[in-house]
């Protein structure tokens, strides 16, 4: 099975376009992320071969997290650009 990561943070288009894969390509498993801050998490982690993602689809407009008292804060290298 292929893991397929996708980012997006609006629920409807996320829903839509997982719906499509899905109905497309039977041997992907689709995981959604929906914020830059759980992204760099996601990708930042160290993951065996089996959990890396295949692919990564995503948004180019995201927020860092969503607005709550406990929201993550953007670490140095994002606030001074150097992640890319």
């Amino acid at each position: 099975m292929n893991n397929l990561l996708l980012v997006e943070d609006d629920p409807q288009q996320s829903a839509s376009i997982k719906a499509a894969i899905e109905r497309r390509y039977r041997n992907v498993s689709v995981e959604l992320v929906e914020t830059e801050s759980d992204f760099y998490n996601r990708i930042s982690a160290r993951h065996e071969p089996t959990t890396r993602p295949w692919m990564v689809i995503c948004d180019a407009m995201l927020p860092w997290a969503f607005p709550e008292p406990d929201a993550p804060k953007q670490p140095a290298e994002v606030e001074t650009g150097t992640f890319h």
